[in-house]
């Protein structure tokens, strides 16, 4: 006697359909109809219900308030501008006075351009003056155009409330004299008074007259990395020869407030 066959699945899924579209079929088509209403609402009533809660959140918000330490800071001022001969027909410097009128803050870094010329970089200590050099330039039209008027333009000052820390030089041996091709030069050395190697030291050299009251020459030179207690020896040419100059100033200065300025710190070195 054969044992009745189990229907297959494909079977079961069938009749389940049928019988669930009877079942819809009889059911009462309100409930169709009150589905469809909401659904059709949902989307509408969720969008306003997250735009309020947006709003209502950004309404709310207060931003933090903010304190600016340097807000107070004065601009810093332009003392003086010159432009100066070299000698040499159609060749001049130039030079600008510079002074930070804060005395709580420092211009960690500023931008400056004397006019038709390339961006530098400076910086200034609270209550500091600095003369800003440019060694040689030729005006625009050459020689006939006459010694020109310089201006100076500063901008993207950073300040901050720091000094950072000293660094100091020593000049020794300084000298000047004339070539044999004519040209003026001061040299000297530079000494480096710390226990840290130095990346760049910028050296200014202005030349003044008889009655050291007036700057009639200034040039300008770097070193790069100073050693600890290094004497680095340098030497800065004019085009021409320079006559009737007295004292001679060289500026060694390093930015205190460069984070890069300080290349390292040797250790267990005491101050010679």
């Amino acid at each position: 006697m054969e044992l009745p066959q189990e229907p297959d699945w494909g079977f079961k899924f069938k009749r389940l359909l049928i019988t669930a579209s009877e079942q819809l079929q009889s059911s009462s088509k309100v409930w169709f109809i009150v589905l469809a209403v909401i659904a059709a609402a949902a989307i509408p009533a969720g969008y306003i219900l997250r735009s309020y809660a947006a709003k209502k959140l950004i309404s709310g918000y207060v931003l933090p308030q903010v304190t600016n330490p340097v807000a107070g800071a004065k601009s810093i001022e332009v003392l003086k501008t010159e432009t100066l001969e070299t000698g040499k027909p159609g060749v001049y410097s130039a030079y600008a006075q510079v002074r930070n009128p804060n005395a709580e803050f420092s211009a960690r870094e500023f931008t400056y351009r004397f006019a038709g010329q390339p961006e530098r970089q400076s910086y200034l200590l609270p209550g500091e003056s600095r003369f800003l050099i440019l060694p040689a330039f030729a005006p625009v039209g050459g020689a006939t155009a006459g010694k020109p008027a310089i201006q100076l333009v500063i901008d993207k000052v950073r300040w901050t409330a720091s000094t950072g820390t000293e660094v100091k030089f020593e000049v020794l041996q300084k000298q000047s004299g004339v070539t044999a091709e004519g040209n003026f030069f001061v040299e000297g050395l530079v000494k480096n008074l710390q226990a840290w190697r130095l990346r760049v030291v910028a050296v200014s050299i202005l030349v003044f007259d008889r009655q050291n009251q007036k700057i009639i020459a200034a040039n300008a030179t770097e070193m790069t990395d100073l050693v600890s207690y290094e004497s680095r020896y340098f030497r800065a040419l004019w085009p021409a020869a320079v006559t009737g100059y007295g004292q001679i100033s060289v500026i060694a200065a390093v930015n205190p407030l460069d984070p890069g300025g300080v290349l390292d710190v040797e250790e267990g070195i005491s101050p010679r």
